[in-house]
């Protein structure tokens, strides 16, 4: 019998409370199976790649598993499964260097494609015209189309790249984590390569890769417990979120609110990280013996995890706070924030709490005011004054029973005189000075980015290569003036 977990989580560091079911061995697969990869169909139904019998196992959406649902070749040893629009499923067999296809009634083609006698796939995936792609032990990218025409070298990486990981954007644009040298490869639908689009830093080794709605690229790094995020214009965090030691993260996942879930190996955890970067260590901790190998997220975003004791556990998250807050503005005049918000559904919501800071960090919020519930479809307004050049604010979402969460963090800043324009900027700034100086840069937390000589009247400023967020410029006779980069 299947045992049930309902696990709530206290997180008091990231300040909100979170809930799951979670089911440890939502199904059990054969003893010798070792599942290596998972994948999910558009019906619910969840496929391993099992590494040990050379098999494939199909787990219905209700559970029922089974568990050698089709048997490949003797020397298969798939790696990686992948499923396209029409239900098919596709194996990277990683020993005899084959693709298996696998129809929605479960007829095997063995080798419905073969590939170079040295290029291995470590892993495999299908685009939306249903093309199959697979990342090789031979540094190449193999394509094949759906009528199982197959281009050996479609890519040609580094060599020295081992590519163990790959993804597919809504574009065609295909990505590789490379595990030899700790970088991503970017190869766009006509199969042009940049080989080391997002570099990575040297002790990364990323097993896993996925992207989310907006076309960025995150990935699990194995070797240092971070995971990196690259933009879709190859802007890179090294380590936009840091695991504990010991996590070994082997499989990433990304859902369409932007949440990004780790599974760590070598602790047997899943790791949670909001689209704002703030981490849940342990989102989820597994069995002690159960080591995920891979994670995959269904439509209605339930987690699953294949594990090296041949079960597959599945998380059903549930909602931290019944409310839907809709919008959150703000606008400064004469040292007063004035703050508006509007909220969607509200069921057993109690209160908001308005929260101010002057650095954008979680510790240094205070809190203003508060304001009562006041049921579905509301509006909200809140005056707070302001002193400062520069201050934040988040709104404290505070359930019936007390489970809480924050909302997204908003900016306002005094104008001070020789305003900079645009203001937010994206690739440059202008600036009018009434004399020769020296103007220092420096981010939202102090730190100096860098020196800008200007001349008298109009002087234009590149600031594309800066990070999105607050910048301040502070003049020669320290007059700080703040912009935005977007």
């Amino acid at each position: 019998m299947k045992r049930l977990y309902i696990l709530c989580l206290l997180s008091l560091n990231i300040g909100f409370i979170q809930a799951q079911i979670i089911t440890q061995a939502w199904a059990t697969l054969s003893s010798s199976d070792l599942p290596y990869a998972i994948s999910i169909d558009a019906s619910g139904n969840v496929y391993t790649a099992n590494y040990g019998n050379n098999t494939v196992s199909k787990i219905t959406s209700d559970g029922t598993a089974i568990p050698e649902w089709a048997t490949l070749a003797s020397d298969a040893n798939p790696s990686g499964i992948a499923v396209d629009a029409s239900g098919n499923v596709y194996t990277a067999n990683i020993n005899n260097g084959t693709v298996t296809k696998v129809t929605s009634d479960g007829t095997v083609i063995q080798a419905w494609a073969t590939l170079a006698s040295n290029a291995l796939p470590y892993a495999i995936a299908t685009d939306a015209s249903g093309n199959v792609y697979t990342a090789n032990d031979n540094n190449t990218v193999s394509k094949i189309t759906s009528e199982g025409i197959v281009t050996q070298a479609w890519a040609t990486l580094a060599n020295n790249a081992l590519p163990y990981a790959i993804a597919i954007d809504a574009l065609g644009n295909v990505y590789t984590a490379n595990y030899g040298n700790n970088t991503v490869s970017k190869i766009t639908s006509a199969g042009i390569a940049a080989t080391a689009w997002g570099l990575l830093a040297n002790n990364a080794r990323p097993y896993g890769i996925a992207l989310d709605a907006s076309g960025n690229v995150y990935t699990a790094n194995f070797g240092n417990n971070t995971v990196s995020k690259i933009t879709s214009a190859g802007i890179v965090t090294q380590a936009w979120a840091t695991l504990v030691r010991g996590a070994n993260p082997s499989s990433i996942v990304v859902d369409t609110s932007g949440n990004v879930y780790t599974a760590n190996y070598a602790n047997s955890t899943i790791s949670k990280i909001t689209s704002a970067g703030i981490v849940v260590q342990a989102w989820v901790t597994l069995a002690n013996n159960t080591l995920p190998y891979a994670i995959a997220l269904d439509a209605s975003g339930n987690v699953y995890t294949a594990n090296e004791n041949n079960t597959i556990s599945k998380i059903v998250p549930l909602s931290a706070t019944p409310i839907t807050l809709l919008s959150f503005k703000g606008d400064l005049k004469n040292g007063i924030a004035s703050l508006a918000w509007e909220t969607g559904v509200e069921n057993n919501f109690n209160h908001f709490e308005i929260q101010k800071s002057s650095h954008d960090s979680s510790s240094s919020f205070l809190t203003q005011g508060e304001i009562p519930a006041k049921g579905s479809n509301s509006s909200y307004v809140y005056a707070v004054p302001q002193s400062e050049t520069l201050a934040y604010y988040r709104l404290k979402i505070i359930d019936d029973d007390g489970g809480y969460k924050y909302g997204n963090t908003i900016t306002l800043y005094k104008q001070v005189s020789n305003a900079i324009y645009p203001n937010p900027a994206k690739t440059y700034i202008n600036i009018k000075a009434a004399k020769e100086s020296s103007l220092s840069i420096y981010d939202a937390g102090g730190r100096f980015i860098k020196t800008q000589n200007v001349q008298i009247g109009n002087n234009v400023i590149d600031v594309h290569s800066l990070a999105s967020g607050v910048y301040f410029i502070v003049s020669d006779d320290n007059q700080k003036r703040a912009f935005i980069k977007k």
